[in-house]
């Protein structure tokens, strides 16, 4: 449900076919159209609260049409966005995802890490807010984040170091339509050589290799470089390199897919398919006749449908 936020009090909105929009970056969003006759679509300019998640959000965007107005409501985040940071660093080449966002953590707001955070590197930026630190450490240390702005709690993911679990989508059980998918391989790597900060590279604690490898979509040896002066640390620049290649090495491909969330309807009666953001999970594509490991990175969901 979804309910507005009117002088300090909740007063319900009549809508009930809302879409809500988990995303890999923790920015979650709402959407969903009223009639224009509609009182809420007349004053609705407020924080929003939705039930099933116990988030509250703003107001981001409104279309209105003829006989329709369609809202965009976006997780409200303004803790994180409240202070810039004029010439903003780290501080060290050893810090971690864990310790560059506790550095910029509104008040009231406290960080509970769910894994293992072990890369370090240096960060520079001219002017952020606290969210802009956040996202960004999710492109330096390969993790995601996670807001929770009822308890003022952040989590971290990294999703690179999820393995495949349980679940599986496939016609026959979960999927309402054979998956979309895109797909592209014009960047392909299977070895990826790589260096650091002043020019070091990994040789020293790779069995003497400068290299990484990965055969997994196919045993041709495509070679490709990357350097990253933000490492400085040999193990920490094999680390990433490796999260790097399982990427490098696969064509781009990405699935937009319907599916029946089976578990969520009966637990007892369909255990381990329980479907949740960051999961890998088996894909069984029968049209083309494979299968294959896809990792779920956005969740759309109707909490009442």
């Amino acid at each position: 449900m979804l309910e507005a936020i009117l002088a300090g009090a909740r007063q319900p909105i009549a809508c009930d076919d809302y879409m809500l929009t988990r995303a890999y970056d923790g920015q979650d969003t709402v959407t969903f159209g009223l009639s224009r006759q509609d009182p809420a679509a007349q004053v609705l300019r407020v924080r929003v609260y939705e039930t099933t998640t116990g988030q509250t959000f703003y107001v981001s965007g409104i279309d209105g049409g003829q006989t329709e107005v369609d809202f965009v409501l976006k997780k409200d985040l303004s803790d994180w966005e409240a202070v810039v940071y004029p010439s903003y660093t780290n501080g060290s080449q050893h810090a971690t995802a864990v310790s560059t966002i506790t550095g910029v953590l509104p008040q009231g707001w406290t960080l509970a890490p769910q894994e293992t955070d072990t890369i370090s590197a240096y960060i520079s930026l001219q002017g952020p807010t606290a969210l802009e630190v956040a996202l960004h450490c999710m492109e330096v240390y390969g993790c995601a984040v996670e807001f929770d702005n009822q308890s003022k709690t952040v989590r971290l993911h990294f999703p690179g170091k999820k393995t495949l679990g349980t679940a599986f989508l496939v016609e026959t059980a979960n999927l309402r339509a054979a998956p979309e998918y895109k797909s592209k391989a014009g960047s392909l790597v299977t070895r990826l050589y790589a260096q650091g900060a002043e020019g070091i590279d990994f040789a020293s604690v790779n069995g003497g290799k400068p290299y990484v490898e990965c055969f997994d979509y196919t045993d041709e040896v495509v070679a490709g470089f990357w350097r990253d002066d933000r490492y400085t640390v040999p193990e920490h620049l094999l680390a990433a390199a490796q999260e790097k290649i399982k990427t490098l090495s696969q064509p781009e491909r990405s699935w937009n897919l319907a599916v029946c969330d089976l578990h969520g309807v009966d637990p007892e009666a369909w255990p381990g398919l329980e479907l949740g953001l960051y999961d890998v999970v088996k894909l069984v594509d029968r049209s083309l006749g494979q299968v294959m490991e896809a990792q779920i990175t956005e969740l759309r969901t109707y909490p009442h449908h």
